[in-house]
């Protein structure tokens, strides 16, 4: 096991390859949401809320936790690759990150009865961004660029169980501790006049997540499920500091503290699937009510409820050693449309995305994982800007017999 444990976090080293600008509209809100981890249901474009895996690790419905019979411990990395247009002007960027480390401990399959921890994002920040401003002071011209970049995001630290109550039914529970620092800042230079003023702004923000889930088999090949998430206001503290010098003396060197809460999402998402001879069929749409969010935003933005739907087909990996290894591989791939959680100049934001990937063993009970989606964002007003991605994620896990079943009558 400690061999396997030093193999598996040797594959994560390269995770700091890519530090550059990735995302355009991730300066709005708190970055882009993750709904979701793990390169096996990001290849279903997220859908999970009644896709139940034999081996994957479920962290949008706490209820099919219990699914898996070894305890696994899964790790992942996504790299990410833009391309931004808006008229003639184009910028492409590119970033990588750790997608969560998440281990899942399987105690009784029997009743169900699985326990998950893990860190996994909740929010990403990351874009780099400069524009020729032109101004008139006093009848003169004066020009120069503005150097906008952003970093961090929001983590969270999670906690779920789940158990079956009835044959057919599970539940499950989910609690979510965020932190995580934003950081925005704003480098401005005249020409001519050797003259720079530096913009910092940071948001600091707290709060706790809770989320329930239900899976219940409705026949012997269709099942449904569904979740239903909020959390208390969160603590948010946002420094702003700006810094101007002329010709390397400082003229300027200012910083303002607040404190404040906000209220945190309320979540909702139904999901039905269907198996059939070969896999699964998945379809669900989940929302997210951010308008009564408080915390600090673009002005050019605000906050909205999200709406998202999508539709996935999953032919799992089988862990079975006596199958032929091309039987043991695994395919999905999924289509989703998503309303994004803000607003950009009074219009929606939207975003479609196709995906799809693959699974295989590694031996014993490891596996590895690959998704790769593709899609755009589109905002409503026609001058803004066209965002196309593509994002790569891989993931990795292994598992082994923890616990033994509890005896029964």
């Amino acid at each position: 096991m400690i061999f396997r444990l030093i193999i598996f976090f040797s594959l994560l080293l390269p995770a700091s390859v890519f530090a550059q600008g990735g995302s355009t509209y991730s300066f709005l809100g708190i970055g882009d949401r993750r709904t979701g981890v793990g390169a096996q249901y990001d290849a279903m474009a997220g859908t999970a809320i009644a896709v139940p895996s034999p081996y994957g690790i479920n962290t949008v419905n706490p209820a099919m936790l219990g699914f898996s019979a070894t305890t696994r411990l899964q790790a992942g990395y996504r790299f990410n690759q833009s391309y931004s247009t808006s008229g003639t002007a184009s910028l492409a960027q590119n970033n990588g990150n750790l997608d969560g480390i998440v281990a899942l401990f399987a105690i009784d399959t029997g009743y169900g009865l699985g326990v998950s921890l893990g860190l996994l994002p909740y929010s990403r920040v990351n874009y780099l961004l400069s524009r020729t401003i032109a101004t008139s002071v006093e009848g003169q011209q004066v020009y120069g660029t503005s150097e906008q970049q952003g970093q961090g995001g929001v983590s969270q630290l999670q906690v779920g169980t789940s158990v079956r109550i009835l044959p057919s039914l599970r539940m499950g529970l989910q609690v979510s501790g965020l932190f995580g620092i934003i950081t925005y800042s704003d480098k401005l230079r005249l020409d001519g006049v050797y003259s720079e003023i530096l913009t910092n702004n940071t948001l600091d923000l707290r709060g706790l997540l809770f989320k329930g889930g239900v899976y219940c088999d409705v026949t012997r090949s269709v099942s449904v499920g569904a979740i239903l998430g909020s959390g208390t206001p969160a603590s948010v503290t946002t420094s702003r500091s700006v810094a101007g010098n002329a010709s390397g003396d400082v003229f300027y060197d200012s910083t303002i503290t607040t404190k404040a809460e906000s209220p945190l999402p309320l979540q909702t998402g139904v999901g039905i699937s269907v198996k059939t001879n070969s896999g699964i069929v998945g379809a669900e749409v989940r929302t997210e009510d951010f308008s009564a969010t408080t915390i600090p935003n673009d002005s050019r933005s605000a906050y909205t409820s999200s709406l998202r739907g999508s539709i996935a087909y999953a032919n799992f990996s089988s862990e079975n050693p006596a199958l032929p290894f091309r039987e043991r591989i695994g395919w999905y791939a999924g289509i989703a449309a998503e309303k994004l959680y803000v607003t950009y100049n009074g219009g929606t934001l939207l975003e479609y995305t196709a995906s799809g990937g693959i699974s295989f063993p590694l031996g014993g009970n490891a596996m590895l994982d690959a998704g790769i989606a593709a899609g755009m964002r589109q905002p409503q007003d026609v001058g803004s800007i066209t965002e196309y991605f593509c994002r790569l994620t891989v993931s990795a896990s292994i598992g082994e017999t923890w616990f033994k079943p509890f005896a029964r009558d």
